[in-house]
C-alpha cells in the first residue's frame, strides 16, 4: 500500500498487485521509508479520489495542490461541506457528502486517513 504510485502504460491501464509482473526484481525500488517526527494526517487514496482532486499524478507532488485539497476538506467547496476530524463518529458521512465527492467521477473511491 505505502509504495510509489503504480500507473499503467496508458489511461485505464491499471496494474493490480495480483499480476505476476508486479513481483519482479524492481519491486523493492518502489518502496521507501520516511521517518516523520510529527504529522497531522497520513492519506492514502486511489485514483477515484486523486483524479478529480489533483487532475494529474504530477500534482500529487505539488504542495499547492495539497493545500487546495485540505481547503476542500475544511469546507472551501461548492457545498461548503467540511470534514471535522475531531468528530470521528460521523467522519464517514462527512467524507461521503456531495461537497467532497466530484460529480461525474465514478472510478474506485478509496480513501484512508490516519490522523
Amino acid at each position: 500500500m505505502l509504495n510509489t504510485m503504480d500507473v499503467g502504460e496508458f489511461g485505464g491501464g491499471t496494474r493490480f498487485i495480483t499480476m505476476n509482473e508486479i513481483f519482479d526484481d524492481s519491486i523493492s525500488s518502489r518502496f521507501r521509508i520516511t521517518l516523520a517526527k510529527d504529522f497531522s494526517k497520513l492519506i492514502l487514496m486511489t485514483d477515484g479520489i486523486y483524479d478529480p482532486k489533483f487532475i494529474t499524478e504530477n500534482k500529487l507532488e505539488d504542495i499547492e495542490s495539497w493545500k487546495t485539497f485540505f481547503d476542500d476538506l475544511n469546507g472551501k467547496n461548492e457545498d461548503e461541506a467540511k470534514v471535522d476530524f475531531q468528530n470521528a463518529e460521523t467522519i464517514d458521512e462527512q467524507l461521503l457528502s456531495d461537497g467532497f465527492l466530484e460529480q461525474g467521477n465514478h472510478d474506485d473511491r478509496t480513501l484512508a486517513v490516519i490522523y
